[in-house]
């Protein structure tokens, strides 16, 4: 399960017209909320290989099951879940109009991104290597052989990349973003700029720091599966029990 804070407007994906799953599910419940009709939203599993022909370079990181947040609306003192508001596929492919999830919109989708970067590459004369998918079993070798680890991405839900690298005893350099501090804190580096990070990396290869790395690791330790599923029981369970 995925969580992304994402903070497009409504009228922003409106005025799009496309948008990713997540932005489009607000539109409805901000739409609905607007005419005055309660909406709720409820967990609905999937199974993982749903989203294989989605993502078939990295279906090793989807998970087997998937948890969506699956928005339901009041109407007629009932609940309709929002599968139930579309007609089928053949009878929405006869209206000719709807929403799309083309462009880079999703979470792994970072061509634009790339394509930034190879240009810049190509300017400053440097030809970085692109290793492309890696099998999962050869990943945790090729992470621990690093002597330091960048991560300046530029959005992030958690830092799954980054977590591995400290579980490899890796020193990891870190974009400077909210949700980095609060997920690593001082087991990382952090950098708010391209010469910040530079720096910070050149620092990390000079100076090793055995405490950091040792607490990296003890960090990663603690982000088990089970771990994760056990808070989220917590956070039901709280929710459930009356104030």
């Amino acid at each position: 399960m995925y969580s992304v804070n994402d903070k497009q407007p409504i009228s922003r994906t409106l005025r799009r017209g496309r948008g990713s799953c997540s932005q489009r599910l607000a539109v409805l419940e901000g739409v609905a909320r607007s005419h005055g009709i309660p909406t709720r939203v409820r967990g609905l599993v999937v199974d993982g290989r749903f989203w294989y022909p989605r993502f078939p370079r990295v279906t090793f990181l989807v998970s087997s099951r998937v948890l969506l947040a699956w928005p339901e609306f009041q109407v007629m003192q009932g609940w309709i879940s929002v599968g139930e508001l579309f007609g089928g596929m053949a009878e929405l492919a006869a209206t000719g109009v709807g929403f799309t999830n083309a462009g880079g919109d999703t979470l792994f989708d970072y061509r634009g991104y790339r394509d930034q970067v190879l240009a810049r590459a190509a300017e400053l004369a440097v030809d970085p290597v692109l290793l492309g998918p890696v099998e999962h079993d050869e990943l945790p070798a090729l992470m621990a052989a690093a002597s330091v680890f960048a991560f300046p991405s530029t959005k992030e839900g958690f830092g799954l990349a980054a977590m591995e690298a400290l579980a490899a005893g890796v020193p990891v350099v870190l974009r400077d973003l909210p949700v980095l501090r609060e997920v690593f804190g001082s087991s990382a580096h952090f950098a708010a700029s391209p010469s910040a990070l530079a720096d910070a990396l050149s620092a990390a290869l000079a100076s090793p720091d055995p405490a950091r790395a040792s607490a990296g690791v003890a960090l990663a330790r603690r982000h088990t599966w089970s771990a994760a599923a056990e808070a989220h029981l917590r956070l039901y369970r709280e929710w459930r029990e009356p104030a």
